[in-house]
């Protein structure tokens, strides 16, 4: 009788943080988040600069 090659959840994710798929995933999920989150910083410094009123 053949071994069952089907995986298991454990070696099924063993698998893939050997083969790097969650680093390469996670890695790029953090640079989209720095770019979404340094564009809304430019995008906000933009527009408070514009409306900032000096009480002095």
């Amino acid at each position: 009788m053949p071994d069952d090659q089907t995986p298991t959840p454990t070696r099924f994710l063993k698998n893939c943080e050997e083969v790097g798929l969650f680093s390469e995933l996670a890695s790029s999920f953090e640079q989209e988040f720095r770019k979404t989150q340094e564009d809304d910083n430019n995008n906000n410094h933009k527009k408070t600069g514009k409306n900032m009123v000096s009480l002095w």
